[in-house]
């Protein structure tokens, strides 16, 4: 029987790190992410290759449904 429900949830969600808001950016003509999650986060270790990243940055229009993407957050 778990006495402490709350501190049990709270030690089972410590650094985690999901489901953070995404922040998005251009470097270099690439779209980041900078989530420690992303495969789209240069910084990550697993990280997708820089030529793959630039792939999908080119991908994405420059305009997407009218907004442009300075102003776009993907939906999750």
């Amino acid at each position: 029987m778990i006495e402490e429900p709350a501190e049990v949830a709270e030690t089972l969600l410590e650094n985690q790190s999901q489901w953070e808001p995404p922040h998005w950016r251009s470097a270099d003509g690439i779209r980041i992410n900078d989530g420690r999650n992303s495969h789209r986060n240069p910084h990550n270790a697993f990280a997708l290759p820089e030529r793959r990243l630039r792939e999908i940055s080119n991908a994405v229009n420059d305009d997407v449904d009218g907004i442009s993407t300075d102003e776009w957050t993907p939906r999750m």
